[in-house]
C-alpha cells in the first residue's frame, strides 16, 4: 500500500495523514496519541471560545462570531473522526485502489486512470493552498493594529483585533491577547487547517479514483463486440468467440461493481460528517455574511471575515463539485452499455449488459446523512438559503 500511495499522484494526501496519525500502516499508539492530541487541541480552543460567547451574551456580533468559530472547529473535528473510527472501511478504499493499479494493465486503461489521478492532485494542490494562503491571512490579521502603532503612530494605541472573544479561565484575554494567539490560538487554527485539507485531499483522490474506473467501464463497453465488425461496421465479419466475449463483459462488470462498492464505502464512512459540515455551513454562511454587513466601516476585519467566508465556500464547493462528477460520470454507463456492440456478443454476455444496465440507472450519489443529495445544484441552494437568512438577521438587528 505505501509504495502505491508514495506515487506523486497520491503523496501530498498519504503525507497529511501520516502526520496526523491517519495512516493505516502506522502503528495503534501512535494513532490513539495523535487522536488525544488533535482532539485536546481543538477542545483547547472550543470551550474558552464557548466561555466567552456566554460572557457576552448580550453582544450579538461577539455571539454570531463565535458561534462560526466553534463549528468550524467542530466540523473539521468530525472530519477527524470519521477518519480515525471508520478507519477499517477506508483501508478497503485505500486496498481497492491498489488492487485495481495492479489488475489494469491495459495501456489506455492505464491512461484513463493516470488521468483521473493528476485531476485529484491538481485540486488537492489548489486545497491545501488557498488553505495555508487562508491560514497565513487569518492569523495575520490580529497584528495589524500592533504594526500600524509601529509604523504609524497615533496619540493613542489602536484597538486589538479580536480573530474570536474566548475567556480563558484565569488568564486575562485582553492584557495577554497576543501571547494566547500565538502561542495557542494561532497554533490551534494551523493544526485545524491541516486536519480539514488532509481529509478532504484524501476524499478527492479516492472518489476521483472511482470517476476513472467508471470511465474505464464505459471505454470496455464501447470496445465490446468492436472486434466482430466488418470495416463498414455494418456486419459482423467472424462471430467472436463466445468465451472470450464473456470474459471480456466479466471483467466491465467486476469493475462496475467495484467502482460502486469503494463510492458507497466512502459515502457510509463520512456521511455523518457531512451532514454536520453542511448544516454548519449554511449557518456559518448566513453570519459571516451578516457580520460583513455590520463591519462595512471597518475594512481589516472585512479581510479577516472574508478569507474565512470564501474558505467556507471553498470547503462546500470542493465537495459538492467532486460528488457532481462521479454522479456524472457514474451516469455515463448506462450510455456506453446501450451504445456498445452488445448484439454482437454471445447471449451470457448480453446477460451481463442487462445487469450493467439495471446497476447504472441510478446514478452514484453521495449525501450528507441522506439529508442532501452532493452536487452543484445543492450549493447553489445552500448559497440562495444563506444569503436569506443573513438578510433575516439584519433585518432583526435593525429592529
Amino acid at each position: 500500500m505505501d509504495a502505491v500511495f508514495d506515487n506523486p499522484n497520491y503523496m501530498i494526501s498519504k503525507l497529511l495523514l501520516k502526520f496526523l496519525g491517519l495512516w493505516p500502516t502506522q502503528s495503534r499508539l501512535r494513532k490513539n496519541l495523535s487522536f488525544l492530541t488533535f482532539t485536546f487541541i481543538i477542545f483547547s480552543l472550543v470551550i474558552p471560545i464557548f466561555r466567552g460567547m456566554l460572557n457576552n451574551k448580550t453582544d450579538l456580533v461577539i455571539i454570531i462570531e463565535d458561534i462560526t468559530g466553534i463549528l468550524y472547529l467542530l466540523s473539521i473535528y468530525t472530519k477527524y473522526l470519521s477518519f480515525y473510527v471508520f478507519e477499517e472501511r477506508m483501508i478497503r478504499v485505500y486496498n481497492q485502489l491498489v488492487k485495481d493499479l495492479e489488475d489494469i494493465t491495459i495501456k489506455e486503461e492505464k491512461a484513463i486512470l493516470r488521468k483521473h489521478a493528476r485531476q485529484g492532485r491538481f485540486l488537492s494542490i489548489i486545497y491545501v493552498s488557498y488553505g495555508a494562503m487562508a491560514t497565513v491571512v487569518f492569523n495575520s490579521t490580529p497584528y495589524i493594529p500592533l504594526i500600524l502603532d509601529k509604523v504609524f503612530p497615533l496619540n493613542e494605541t489602536r484597538d486589538l483585533l479580536f480573530p474570536y472573544y474566548a475567556d480563558y479561565y484565569f488568564i486575562d484575554a485582553v492584557e495577554y491577547h497576543y501571547t494566547l494567539f500565538t502561542f495557542h490560538g494561532a497554533m490551534v487554527i494551523c493544526a485545524a487547517t491541516l486536519g480539514a485539507t488532509a481529509v478532504d485531499s484524501m476524499f478527492v483522490v479516492n472518489v476521483k479514483h472511482n470517476c476513472g474506473l467508471f470511465n474505464i467501464v464505459c471505454y470496455r463497453l464501447e470496445n465490446i463486440g468492436k472486434s466482430t465488425l466488418s470495416k463498414d461496421h455494418a456486419l459482423p465479419s467472424t462471430q467472436a468467440s463466445d468465451e472470450v466475449v464473456y470474459r471480456e463483459m466479466k471483467s466491465v462488470f467486476i469493475s462496475h461493481r467495484n467502482s460502486i462498492e469503494s463510492s458507497q464505502i466512502i459515502q457510509e464512512t463520512l456521511s455523518g460528517s457531512f451532514l454536520f459540515i453542511f448544516a454548519a455551513a449554511m449557518a456559518a454562511i448566513a453570519m459571516l455574511v451578516f457580520d460583513i454587513m455590520l463591519n462595512l466601516q471597518k475594512p481589516i476585519q472585512i479581510i479577516r471575515i472574508g478569507v474565512l467566508l470564501v474558505g467556507v465556500y471553498l470547503s462546500i464547493f470542493y465537495m459538492n463539485y467532486i460528488a457532481q462528477q462521479i454522479m456524472n460520470d457514474s451516469e455515463k454507463v448506462n450510455e456506453a452499455a446501450c451504445n456498445s456492440y452488445w448484439y454482437h456478443c454471445s447471449p451470457s454476455a448480453q446477460k451481463l449488459v442487462q445487469l450493467a444496465l439495471l446497476r447504472s440507472q441510478a446514478p452514484i450519489i453521495l449525501s450528507a446523512g441522506g439529508v442532501f443529495d452532493m452536487n452543484l445544484a445543492t450549493f447553489a441552494s445552500m448559497i440562495k438559503s444563506s444569503a436569506s437568512y443573513a438578510t433575516v438577521l439584519l433585518q432583526m438587528q435593525q429592529k
